[in-house]
């Protein structure tokens, strides 16, 4: 499964929230690698979290959904910031290390949680990105969604696929 088709997953989705309310478009954020969704943020009431997981089910290419909301009353500004500048601080490391392939990872933080997506490389490459992000200051825990290239999970692309 390449890019493009991730995106058009992720687009689907949000979309599809976005008709159903427009804070569940704001309060969720949908991360894709590989038809595998990852949904995070933090929703007012236990059935958001529900329509979350129904609406990215029901979108062609899923293979999994892993759901990773919270429920929880509005956050501060704060709070925002705080996640803003650990999400920032994580890339920028990645960023500036020739060790890691940066472009192969998505971060985004919650409630000073740190999930990361993506591919990486080998063991060793995703062991340094998570003790990257374990290191930085306010961060409660990290959470990885992240495959290696040759783990058996991933979709493998056969090249006879139809176009759906």
């Amino acid at each position: 499964m390449d890019a493009l088709k991730d995106k058009e997953i992720e687009i689907k989705i949000s979309h599809e929230l976005s008709k159903r309310s427009g804070e569940l478009y704001r309060d969720i954020a949908v991360d894709v690698v590989e038809g595998r969704v990852l949904l995070t943020g933090s929703v007012p009431e236990p059935e958001d979290k529900v329509t979350a997981n129904q609406v990215a089910w029901s979108v062609e290419g899923v293979s999994s959904v892993q759901d990773e909301l919270t429920v929880a009353e509005d956050s501060s500004v704060k709070s925002y910031f705080t996640d803003v500048r650990i999400s920032n601080s994580l890339r920028f490391k990645l960023l500036s290390n020739s060790k890691v392939s940066s472009q192969n990872y998505n971060v985004e933080t919650i409630n000073r949680v740190v999930h990361i997506t993506g591919l990486a490389k080998s063991n060793s490459e995703l062991d340094r990105v998570i003790r990257y992000a374990q290191e930085i200051k306010g961060v409660e825990r990290v959470v990885s969604h992240v495959l290696t290239i040759d783990d058996p999970r991933r979709v493998k692309v056969t090249g006879t696929e139809s176009a759906g």
